[in-house]
């Protein structure tokens, strides 16, 4: 049992220590693919010194302000119009065939309108994150509405409930955990589509703030290490993420321990 939640933990230290073997004798060029070592020094130097015109805490923080005002607002617009369109066969007759066509277009297929309708700010790589939220946000929302086993519904109706008052107090709660989950695969691509948003404004000598920004700069200093460290802190961000969500879910839907 023991050695089953540590087994992830003793697989990754088996591959850092090959992969810092590999560099140690000089099997794989370090321009490429520099040791763990040199990648966790760069790391704590990015602490201290900026790199692309911010040090790494405030990338990580300017990375995550993107995300949350994305993530918030998308979020939640995908979770209410899911929940109306499972539930009220008009709106979902009227909304669908829009967003039958708009669900298959790749989230960074919209940078060229984002920066057309919002510049090179905030705004426009909000929008980006926002549109990978969204999608599957407002899908798993419709569909976990119409999947509600229909016996709730008939004995909420036996019990005297109608209306709105069966969704908000038998359809919702009974689909809490699938709408949770819908959230959870939102903010997973929400949190990819960040590099990508962050690359609409292209770095200059003047600077910029964000993990993709940096792995960007990175890139055009050939520096393969500032790119790795950016995408170890993009990976482990996404995970911290992920576990906050867990943790939400766990203790609104105690009852799936």
């Amino acid at each position: 049992m023991l050695f089953k939640k540590i087994e992830p933990l003793f697989i990754i230290i088996i591959l850092l220590v090959g992969w810092q073997l590999l560099s140690i004798f000089k099997l794989i060029n370090p321009t490429f693919l520099p040791s763990p070592t040199d990648i966790g020094f760069t790391l704590y130097s990015l602490l201290f010194t900026p790199m692309g015109g911010a040090t790494l805490l405030i990338h990580v923080f300017a990375s995550l302000e993107k995300f949350f005002v994305g993530f918030i607002f998308s979020a939640a617009l995908g979770v209410f119009l899911g929940i109306l369109m499972g539930w009220n066969e008009k709106v979902n007759s009227v909304v669908s065939p829009f967003f039958e066509v708009l669900r298959f277009i790749p989230p960074i297929a919209w940078i060229s309108f984002a920066i057309l309708w919002f510049g090179l700010g905030l705004a426009a790589q909000a929008y980006i994150i926002g549109i990978g939220v969204f999608i599957p946000t407002l899908e798993n929302s419709r569909q976990t509405i119409r999947l509600i086993d229909p016996v709730y519904i008939q004995a909420a109706r036996t019990f005297g409930a109608k209306g709105w008052s069966i969704l908000w107090k038998v359809v919702i709660p009974a689909g809490l955990p699938i709408l949770i989950a819908g959230i959870r695969i939102g903010l997973g691509i929400g949190w990819m589509c960040l590099v990508a948003a962050e690359m609409i404004s292209r770095p200059s000598l003047i600077g910029g703030e964000g993990l993709g920004y940096l792995i960007e700069t990175a890139r055009m200093n050939l520096r393969s290490d500032y790119i790795i460290g950016g995408m170890i802190m993009i990976g482990s961000i996404g995970y911290c993420l992920d576990v906050a969500i867990r943790y939400i879910e766990k203790r609104l839907c105690p009852w799936r321990e």
